[in-house]
């Protein structure tokens, strides 16, 4: 999926279509909002509001209540068609749920979309830490295992697009924030055929990415797994999670091109 939605042109836009756009993300962010905060946030007037408003909540997705409104949970629905259409996420979560259980981690589906990565399934192992995000959760991907796994797989020119397009917003004081730096990790990635995040999302937070790709080399998403730093240290961090990792996309790699009847399973 490239960084915008048509691929980098500029084809004509509908405004209104964009405005309605703009509205339903303010009240996501904002976690429900009245018309005159969200006039005052994206500069456009209480009465061009109110109307997109009444148009989404007669077509269900916003709910009002009282003077605030919110996004309906038609998009929950919508969502979790979404999710559920993702071939990696049919094949991989068995795959994940038993990585989690086995390293006692965190592990982890995702996939990028419009040069965001994008959480589809979450798994936890026993006494696993806590973490904030959750499925459907976007994020950038210079600074997350699987985000770099991802980024270290694609064009050059994409990431380069990607990079100029989100920027590469610091998380901690391990985050990566200078272009040249990360185009160098990519290289390394590449090579070893796993990222690392080190405390660069998070303090206190490590993890490992791995990518799942197609027989042409086409990136489908990422698996992942995470741990406090004082769990995934050592060799642990550096060998055990990296090659448990690898044979899990490997075995999801095999199940993808047995799903898509590239070659027969059957045994004679």
């Amino acid at each position: 999926m490239d960084d915008t939605a048509d691929g980098g042109n500029s084809p004509r836009t509908i405004e209104a279509v964009d405005k309605t756009c703009r509205i339903v993300e303010a009240v996501h962010e904002l976690g429900g909002a009245g018309v005159t905060e969200l006039a005052e946030r994206l500069d456009i007037s209480k009465g061009t509001i109110h109307t997109h408003l009444a148009t989404l909540s007669r077509n269900g997705f916003i709910v009002k209540d009282g003077d605030t409104y919110r996004v309906s949970l038609r998009f929950l629905d919508i969502g979790e068609d979404a999710k559920i259409g993702s071939q990696i996420y049919q094949v991989a979560r068995p795959e994940i749920r038993e990585l989690a259980e086995q390293t006692n981690t965190r592990t982890q589906i995702t996939i990028e979309e419009f040069g965001m990565v994008v959480v589809l399934a979450i798994e936890r192992g026993e006494h696993t830490i806590p973490a904030p995000t959750r499925i459907g959760k976007r994020d950038y991907m210079h600074c997350i295992a699987s985000g770099k796994a991802i980024l270290a797989h694609l064009p050059e020119e994409r990431v380069r697009r990607i990079v100029r397009h989100h920027g590469l917003p610091a998380r901690t004081p391990n985050t990566i924030v200078d272009e040249d730096d990360l185009m160098g990790e990519l290289a390394e990635i590449r090579d070893r055929g796993y990222a690392y995040n080190d405390e660069e999302k998070i303090k206190g937070l490590r993890a490992v990415g791995v990518t799942i790709r197609n027989d042409s080399g086409t990136v489908l998403g990422a698996v992942s797994a995470s741990g406090a730093t004082s769990k995934m240290k050592g060799s642990r961090y550096r060998e055990e999670i990296p090659e448990a990792l690898l044979s899990v996309a490997n075995t999801i790699e095999f199940n993808i091109r047995v799903e898509e009847g590239q070659f027969e399973t059957s045994t004679y």
